[in-house]
């Protein structure tokens, strides 16, 4: 019986954790986040890495290569990134690092304090309206607020807020679905 592919996601995520959480800083994020958007960009990189007749040390030394290009980071936090990677790639599962990345950050976050938020607004926002958005939601989750902010037209009005703990929207497009269902 084979284990989903989420579970393996997991188990991962929770042993890179386990071993480096304490050796973080709030500012690691920034280069995760940088590094997975980047693989998200260039999605081809991981499948060429799969994929192509590379020794495992061409293929590790191709993610680490990407990481240094595309991100600044600590040298802790790129031992730590390197080491999984390695793993990875000698387990053949290169394929599983921006899901594993994506919830490193999530986990990371919410192990010190904060609570990583996706929100989407119908249209684009000004910073201050941004701010009072935040803090709304940081009265609401009592904790502190990582916000990545989207927009999203076909909410036609209103917004979405999605974290690990909650799933609001308040939005127009909202209303008409709730409306077609009756």
């Amino acid at each position: 019986m084979k284990t989903p592919r989420r579970q393996i996601v997991k188990k991962y995520t929770h042993a890179f954790l386990r071993t480096y959480n304490s050796q973080f800083i709030p500012a690691d994020r920034e280069s995760v986040s940088c590094y997975l958007s980047f693989l998200h960009e260039h999605h081809q990189i991981t499948f060429f890495a799969y994929h192509a007749a590379l020794d495992a040390g061409n293929k590790i030394e191709l993610f680490m290569r990407a990481f240094d290009e595309s991100c600044i980071s600590r040298m802790q936090m790129r031992q730590a990134l390197e080491k999984l990677i390695t793993i990875l790639v000698y387990h053949e599962r290169i394929l599983l690092l921006p899901e594993i990345l994506k919830l490193i950050i999530v986990r990371f976050y919410a192990a010190i304090g904060y609570q990583h938020a996706l929100i989407s607004t119908s249209h684009a926002i000004n910073e201050q309206e941004q701010q009072e958005i935040i803090e709304s939601f940081k009265a609401l989750a009592d904790k502190n607020i990582d916000a990545e902010f989207s927009v999203d037209p076909q909410l036609i009005a209103g917004l979405r807020i999605i974290s690990q703990d909650y799933l609001w929207e308040s939005s127009i497009a909202q209303k008409i679905k709730v409306l077609l269902n009756r």
